[in-house]
């Protein structure tokens, strides 16, 4: 099924709204510390980063590309759980608060981890094809 503009949109607005509202959530609840290492950004993000990957690799590997799913979950929920402006304004507070190790070592990492979730999610379930 081919979705309309129009109904594109609402299936990113709705799954936008839940992935921003779980994202500040995560983030009200665990807090960080000035200067602290940004916990909470990097499990929305790494969790953002294994739901893409399961989602994408299901999808692309069925061939049903055209559905809602993808526009609700990939590009809403998991385009504004994971928040690449938040990211970016984290590293510079670490680099500025804590020094150019810490910052780059958190750019690093999430990066990496991200990267490599995304990897195995994709072999293990097309391996199970």
């Amino acid at each position: 099924m081919t979705l309309s503009t129009r109904q594109a949109l609402l299936a990113v607005a709705l799954g936008g709204a839940a992935g921003t509202t779980l994202r500040v959530g995560v983030s009200e609840l665990v807090g960080v510390d000035a200067g602290g290492w940004p916990w909470p950004t990097l499990a929305v993000n790494l969790a953002g980063a294994w739901l893409l990957a399961v989602i994408g690799t299901r999808l692309l590997t069925s061939g049903a590309t055209g559905g809602w799913l993808l526009p609700m979950i990939g590009t809403g929920f998991c385009g504004a759980l994971t928040t690449f402006s938040t990211f970016q304004i984290e590293i510079i507070t670490l680099w500025r608060e804590t020094g150019p190790p810490v910052a780059v070592a958190y750019a690093v990492v999430s990066v990496v981890v991200g990267l490599a979730i995304v990897w195995w999610v994709a072999r293990r379930l097309e391996a199970e094809q």
